[in-house]
């Protein structure tokens, strides 16, 4: 049976996971090959792939030889600490899955595990934007472009820049934390945010405020749903 992580869970997971890699808590961006390039035992290139959606590819060392991080060259540098940070994930929560190595493609495929892409995809996303940082940080910049609609730009493109990203991964981001962001805008401290998936809230009936919605109209139109 696969590994199996809730949401909550693989956060904790990411906790311990940015500690024993030693990354900073407030100091951003976080350029995750910077932290783990030199580890011994670690060993991380740029490839050419030729193979359409390949992003990057991670193996076990095997009789004393490096664990191998393979990331694709024709991808930008953001795009390549996203993808660096989701093989970081499978090379520290997946060591024990019977697996040799990893591939990560733009689309999970049919011959790959669910959950441990899922892993991998959020877990990354966690690692080098943390919630924790992240929903603030996105408030606060909502609330910015509120009080100033003179100034009005994407928010979105701004925190891609800030935390070295692709558009699409804050895209992500905001969809699979709206419902945190909702319970941080409504009073609810940090540490007493409830953490769940889509699914599990889909289970239980939640419905969330469509944030990346939000952020594509102009700031007298659907900007006192944050307010």
């Amino acid at each position: 049976m696969p590994l199996y992580y809730t949401k909550q869970n693989l956060y904790r997971e990411i906790d311990q996971l940015r500690l024993y890699i030693g990354l900073p808590e407030n100091k951003f961006p976080i350029l995750i090959r910077d932290h783990i390039e030199h580890r011994p035992g670690l060993k991380i290139e740029d490839v050419p792939f030729s193979t359409p959606g390949l992003r990057g590819i991670s193996a076990f060392g095997k009789g004393g030889q490096c664990d191998v991080v393979l990331l694709n060259s024709h991808r930008s540098s953001a795009e390549k600490n996203f993808d660096c940070a989701q093989e970081a994930v499978h090379l520290g929560l997946h060591r024990n899955e019977h697996k040799d190595s990893f591939t990560c493609f733009d689309d999970v495929t049919n011959k790959q595990d669910s959950f441990l892409e899922w892993h991998a995809n959020e877990g990354g996303a966690e690692l080098i934007v943390p919630h924790r940082d992240f929903i603030p940080r996105f408030l606060q910049e909502l609330q910015y472009v509120r009080d100033n609609p003179d100034l009005f730009y994407d928010v979105r493109a701004k925190l891609a820049d800030f935390y070295h990203v692709s558009y699409t991964v804050i895209e992500n981001r905001i969809n699979n934390l709206a419902y945190e962001i909702d319970q941080y805008a409504n009073g609810i401290d940090m540490d007493s945010l409830q953490i769940l998936s889509r699914k599990q809230q889909y289970d239980l009936g939640i419905t969330s405020t469509a944030y990346n919605s939000v952020c594509d109209c102009l700031p007298f139109e659907l900007f006192d749903i944050i307010g």
